[in-house]
C-alpha cells in the first residue's frame, strides 16, 4: 500500500478541513495528486473505497450516502461515475452520513483503495 506523504496531506487537507453539519460531516479536500476517472473505475465504487473514522469503517449503507461535490457538480455514490474524471486542483467536499463525534474532537480519518494500493490517514479537529 502506497501512503500520501504527510507534507502533501497538509495541503490537501487543511486544518479547518473537517466540520460537523447535519446528519454527519463534512471533509474539505484538494486534490492535488492526479486527475481520477472515476467514469473508468471498475466494478462497484462503493466496493473500491474503505473509510474508517476514529478506527470505525463506514457501513456500505454510509458509504452509499456519501456525497461528493465539486464547484458546480454534486454526486453520491451511486451516481459517481456520471463525474466522468475529477479534475486535480479542485476543492472536493465529501459528506459521510456519521454522526459518532463531537465538535472540538480530534477525529482521525483513513481513506484507501486497496486496488490502486493507495492510502491516507490524518487526524483533524471537528470544526462547526
Amino acid at each position: 500500500m502506497s501512503y500520501v506523504p504527510k507534507y502533501i496531506l497538509k495541503r490537501m487537507v487543511p486544518q479547518d478541513a473537517l466540520k460537523k453539519v447535519e446528519g454527519g460531516v463534512e471533509l474539505k479536500m484538494i486534490n492535488m495528486i492526479t486527475t481520477i476517472p472515476i467514469g473508468e473505475a471498475p466494478g462497484d465504487p462503493v466496493d473500491l473505497l474503505e473509510i474508517k473514522i476514529n478506527g470505525e469503517p463506514l457501513t456500505r449503507e454510509q458509504m452509499l450516502a456519501i456525497e461528493i461535490s465539486w464547484e458546480d457538480n454534486k454526486y453520491t455514490m451511486e451516481n459517481i461515475r456520471d463525474a466522468g474524471t475529477i479534475p486535480v486542483n479542485v476543492e472536493l467536499k465529501f459528506f459521510m452520513p456519521y454522526e459518532n463525534v463531537e465538535v472540538g474532537q480530534e477525529v482521525k480519518i483513513e481513506i484507501s483503495v486497496p486496488q490502486f494500493s493507495v492510502a491516507f490517514d490524518f487526524e483533524r479537529t471537528l470544526g462547526e
